[in-house]
């Protein structure tokens, strides 16, 4: 079975619609043979990038604003 990993970081309303809207999508009963892993930024560990099959990104913060917001998580 295909793993799909979907790292999201999403407070503002319109990302959390668009992440749901991509995890529905995957989710929905026509698409087989995959695993949908959702994993919220603070959350996402370095095993599970490599774990996946292929990743996607739902993130309205531009990178260095996400890799803070990461590491103030981290403590």
């Amino acid at each position: 079975m295909a793993r799909l990993l979907i790292v999201h970081h999403t407070p503002p309303p319109a990302t959390a619609e668009l992440f749901d809207a991509v995890v529905n999508d995957a989710c929905h009963p026509d698409v087989t043979g995959v695993e949908v892993v959702r994993r919220a930024a603070p959350a996402a560990t370095a095993t599970d990038l490599p774990a996946a099959d292929d990743a996607r990104n739902a993130c309205s913060e531009v990178p260095p604003v996400l890799a803070a917001a990461i590491m103030d998580d981290a403590g």
